[in-house]
């Protein structure tokens, strides 16, 4: 670091006008001159109307979210952290409840005990028969319970915070002040969400140009990710925009007084906060100006005194807080080392979570230590090439277009929300574009973002490549994105026809590769496992939430008249027998059973269309003419004139 300012230039000759006159080859390549003067013109048009683009943005990324919120609202997805209590989603709701309630301190442990946590205490246990010297309690009992949830205490340090504190403690804050209830926490999810729009404009304009920055923004309006998890009980949308925001501040602190530094070392420790892979950027960055910028190495120690100054300040008040309840003073996430083990087994792989066999014998044998799982997970592998290739495979992954779900799923969102849909700014959109961005000589002017990038990029190596994991990569790379834009507008109007073949070839290659499934994901397997997870989720009385599993499965897979059947029965228990009706149609005619009929004779009925519901419930005794719930409907149908049948529609008959 040096603290040294940055005298680069700024406007339309950073990265999206012509060259200097050394580069003449390259400045063809962006535009011929007589385009040049439209570039310019288009840059002195957004430089007079700066604020007229940002409250265009601004307008329209509050739009696409109201869009959101009226699509999602009287379905089941705000609902995730009640439906889904094996999730973060759930304990964030907990944990966000419990600090409203007044304890601030937590002093006490305070984490999840998920079945799959019980389930591996008790292994652990049957492992290491030590760790319960008076043996394993009865299954089902208190004691049972009670001493599964202290091997977790110890595993998971007492208590530290089960996850870092700045979310919870945000989410526990609205509940205090607003009352419990998600949609306040959503509310101002949103309102980041459009700053962050506001942010990738910003940020963009200042590596590159006005045209960049406005494409930037315009992307930043159109993509599904991170909009999705704005609407989430979910830290993720908060650490995307926090890796944004750091994008901004890297660039902005060395250009001014060396105070500017101690306040990125607040930022730096604040995000930290967050998410504790946050530290990784400070360190980053710090080789990048080591290995880039020239300054005295007094400048440089003062601007790393400074900003380690600044996180100091940034942590201190959870240092101290952990101190006075006895937990570790640095351990800001008491979850992360313990958890370790399950994506670095030889049962992990890059995209799921997967509690193998050896899982609980690491954390007995570990009691939970970061470096100690590490290396016990990596001896799980039959040589250490094993782990190496696992961690290769995360990295390569994490430029997939797959989403991968875990507490949240865009693929199923994009059911609840058609608008989630219709964005078509997808990671498979965004990649390709900011690489046509980056393939300039410029391009280490946009250091901020490779800075942020690769600061990233260990979360996902750590972890597994989760959708939400990989967001703020997403979001960072829309201003390099913008830029290609523009750079790609260039050589159409040059008529650079090489480079753009290049880049159509590149992007096909990279498209058709990040498109194709990942091994274990192919489309009949997940079909399988969303339909699987619906029969399980509406047997569990949440028939909303099981039609959005089975209308994925169903695009996934659509040949499947038993699967469609099913999607129509949760859409009728649902009492949505509109869009019940054309699923139980098309799987009345496919499956010709007594099951099929009667359940499209229920969905005729509530939507008035008795004549037919009567055709239908014939249908369904001729098929099975011993099917009593169809005779019944039949005779309820004839002798009541179809005035009382409209309330049954509610009925699943099997």
């Amino acid at each position: 670091m040096g603290d040294l300012p940055d005298r680069r230039r700024r406007g339309g000759d950073r990265g999206c006008g012509p060259e200097a006159p050394a580069a003449h080859e390259e400045r063809r390549v962006i535009a011929s001159s007589s385009s040049e003067g439209r570039q310019e013109a288009a840059e002195a048009w957004l430089a007079r109307h700066r604020g007229r683009v940002t409250g265009a943005l601004v307008l329209a990324a509050a739009f696409v979210r109201l869009m959101l919120v009226l699509q999602i609202a009287a379905g089941p997805v705000p609902r995730i952290h009640a439906v889904v209590t094996e999730s973060d989603n759930f304990f964030f709701d907990v944990w966000g409840r419990h600090i409203a309630r007044g304890d601030w301190l937590q002093a006490g442990p305070l984490h999840p005990t998920f079945e799959w946590m019980r389930v591996v205490a008790d292994e652990a246990v049957a492992e290491r028969p030590a760790l319960a010297p008076e043996g394993l309690p009865a299954g089902g009992t208190p004691a049972r319970a009670a001493l599964q949830e202290r091997l977790w205490d110890g595993w998971l340090h007492g208590p530290a915070f089960y996850q870092e504190p700045i979310y919870p403690y945000l989410v526990g804050l609205t509940y205090w002040l607003t009352g419990p209830d998600v949609w306040h926490v959503f509310a101002w999810q949103l309102l980041l969400g459009v700053l962050g729009v506001v942010l990738v404009h910003r940020l963009a304009r200042r590596l590159f140009c006005e045209r960049a920055a406005l494409a930037a923004g315009v992307l930043a309006v159109l993509a599904p990710v991170p909009l999705y998890l704005e609407v989430t009980l979910l830290r993720d949308a908060l650490v995307a925009y926090a890796t944004l925001g750091l994008a901004l501040a890297m660039h902005w602190a060395p250009e001014g007084r060396r105070s500017r530094w101690l306040w990125l070392g607040i930022a730096f420790g604040a995000a930290s906060l967050v998410k504790q892979t946050f530290l990784i950027f400070p360190l980053a960055m710090g080789a990048w100006r080591l290995a880039t910028v020239r300054t005295p190495r007094r400048d440089r120690w003062a601007a790393a005194g400074l900003v380690a100054m600044g996180m100091g300040v940034a942590l201190l008040p959870a240092i101290i807080r952990n101190l006075a309840v006895g937990a570790p003073a640095l351990t800001m996430n008491g979850s992360g080392a313990s958890m370790l083990a399950l994506f670095h087994t030889a049962s992990a792989n890059p995209f799921d979570v997967m509690v193998g066999s050896e899982y609980p014998r690491i954390l007995a044998s570990t009691n939970g230590s970061f470096v100690a799982s590490l290396m016990e997970s990596i001896q799980s592998h039959p040589s250490a090439l094993g782990w190496v290739r696992l961690n290769a495979e995360k990295l390569l992954y994490a430029w997939h277009g797959f989403e991968s779900p875990n507490n949240v799923d865009l693929y199923l969102f994009r059911h609840a929300a058609p608008v989630l849909r219709a964005l078509p700014v997808t990671f498979v959109v965004i990649v390709p574009l900011a690489a046509v961005g980056l393939a300039t000589r410029r391009a280490r002017e946009a250091w901020p973002i490779l800075v942020a990038v690769a600061a990233s990029l260990p979360t996902l190596a750590l972890a597994i490549v989760l959708s939400r994991y990989r967001a703020p990569i997403a979001l960072v790379l829309l201003p390099l994105a913008g830029a290609g834009v523009v750079r790609l507008g260039g050589w159409i109007g040059a008529r650079r026809v090489r480079p753009l073949a290049i880049a159509a070839a590149a992007s096909c290659a990279y498209v058709t590769w990040a498109s194709t499934a990942p091994p274990g994901k192919e489309p009949v397997a997940r079909a399988v496992r969303y339909a699987s997870d619906g029969v399980r989720i509406l047997a569990n009385g949440e028939p909303a939430f099981a039609a959005l599993y089975f209308a994925e499965s169903l695009r996934l897979r659509p040949d499947r008249p038993k699967v469609e059947a099913l999607l129509g029965e949760a859409l009728l228990a649902a009492r949505e027998p509109s869009a019940a009706l054309p699923h139980l149609e098309a799987a009345s005619r496919a499956l010709d059973t007594g099951a099929a009929h009667e359940l499209h004779a229920l969905a005729l009925v509530a939507t008035g269309r008795r004549e037919e519901a009567i055709a239908q419930a014939r249908a369904a005794l001729a098929s099975e003419p011993a099917r009593a719930s169809a005779r019944a409907l039949l005779e309820h149908l004839l002798g009541s004139g179809g005035d009382e049948a409209s309330t049954m529609h509610g009925a699943a008959p099997r």
